[in-house]
């Protein structure tokens, strides 16, 4: 057991200590910050479009007194020949022109721009557009300023409403677009990201970690001193410490920045959305659930396949049906926040492999029962118990393993001694 102990803190502490533990702890951070950076770029892209100038090809003055009226993004310039509008292509500021023609009392727009110009969202553009041909089919139809005023008031907004059924057989009501709605989805693609980002930085380096010790021969002076299930269980330890203080250090933050709501002034704010997040807590906590079971599971079979491989350069092959595993998974997920009824996100739901990303999905929009959820639980935990009879019982066969002739002619080798050193046992 102290031999175990021995490589359980090794591992620990060669990994806690490296940039590379830093960098997955802050990497989630890092992405969130980036990706508000590029958001506010692009804002301020948008807003800096307000100075450009959009010509408009047309003799009709009432389309011009028509969209004076409008509030636009972006500054009109008025022409009555497409020539002219385009030799102002020329002129800083121009973004292009659109050339507004009748046919049949039927309003047709075409806008041209150069090649290297921005791209300008139209959209408010063709509303008013829209209006002004609203107006003359008004006219045509000898209806006042009233009458089609009113018209243009009469848009029609479909709401949604989910109805969650009760044993009882009845219904309660849920808007779709309600806050409480929007805070599952986002914490539900928290839990997956976290997921995704952990498999496929944990699968590869606990991978090289013991393709690096096989591979420069440290691994039979190793196994030597110490039974390989041992090796194997200490590795798995310490990899599993590793993730428990990664994920230890994220509810130490959100705990702390959930009370420093009521202390601190600087997040004064938040305090309002604080039964939001009490709400959110319990689909949350078993996402989180899922996704951990997912992560042992994924770094188990890591560590075996990681075990496969002769050479460092063969990592990557190695551990392949993890990453592409964790994509399809992670894919599905992503599908089925826009879609969590598909056949594709309940079937996947239900596969131990991809239980732990698209699961968490189906919690947040709460599309599953009770039953299914512990039935999937009692899944991704024998998923996670057969990855670790699997790595029991082929780790000290393929961790000894040599072949030069790629990674499916060593997992063959391995598997080949596996069965003659059971037979030799039997």
């Amino acid at each position: 057991m102290s031999k175990l102990w021995i490589i359980a803190k090794e591992v620990y502490r060669k990994n806690v200590k490296s940039w590379g533990f830093f960098f997955m702890v802050f990497a989630p951070f890092i992405i969130m910050g980036v990706s508000v950076l590029i958001g506010y770029f692009i804002a301020n892209d948008e807003s800096s479009h307000a100075n450009e100038t959009i010509a408009i090809v047309s003799q009709d003055q009432g389309l011009k007194d028509s969209l004076a009226q409008d509030n636009l993004t972006y500054k009109l310039a008025y022409y009555d020949d497409e020539a002219s509008a385009r030799q102002s292509l020329n002129q800083k500021g121009v973004n292009g022109y659109l050339m507004v023609k009748e046919d049949n009392g039927r309003v047709q727009a075409t806008y041209y721009q150069k090649s290297t110009a921005h791209s300008l969202t139209l959209t408010d553009l063709a509303e008013s557009l829209n209006r002004y041909q609203l107006s003359k089919i008004g006219q045509s139809l000898n209806l006042n300023v009233q009458q089609i005023a009113t018209i243009r008031s009469s848009k029609v907004s479909i709401g949604k409403i989910n109805l969650k059924e009760s044993k009882d057989g009845t219904y309660s009501e849920e808007d779709a677009r309600s806050l409480q709605v929007m805070a599952r989805m986002g914490a539900a693609f928290v839990a997956i990201m976290l997921s995704y980002m952990l498999i496929l930085a944990y699968s590869s380096i606990f991978a090289q970690e013991v393709a690096l010790e096989k591979g420069n021969r440290v691994m039979e002076i190793i196994l030597s001193s110490i039974p390989a299930k041992q090796h194997l269980l200490g590795k798995i330890l310490g990899a599993s410490l590793i993730m428990a203080t990664q994920i230890g250090i994220y509810l130490i933050l959100g705990i702390g920045f959930y009370f420093m709501t009521g202390v601190s002034s600087i997040f004064s704010y938040l305090e309002p959305f604080k039964p939001l997040l009490l709400g959110i807590l319990p689909s949350f906590g078993l996402s989180l659930v899922f996704a951990l079971m997912g992560m042992l599971a994924y770094m188990i079979l890591s560590v075996l396949l990681g075990s496969i491989a002769t050479r460092l350069e063969d990592v990557q092959k190695s551990i392949q049906p993890v990453i592409f595993t964790t994509i399809i998974g992670f894919y599905i997920a992503v599908y089925g926040l826009q879609q969590p009824n598909s056949p594709v996100v309940v079937i996947g739901s239900w596969v131990p492999f991809t239980s732990p990303f698209v699961m968490p999905v189906r919690l947040a929009t709460e599309t599953v029962s009770n039953l299914e959820i512990v039935l999937c639980l009692l899944g991704c935990f024998a998923f996670m118990v057969f990855s670790f009879w699997l790595a029991l019982t082929f780790y000290q066969a393929t961790v000894l393993s040599t072949s030069d002739k790629g990674v499916i002619h060593a997992f063959k080798r391995s598997y080949s001694l596996w069965k003659s050193e059971k037979g030799q046992k039997a």
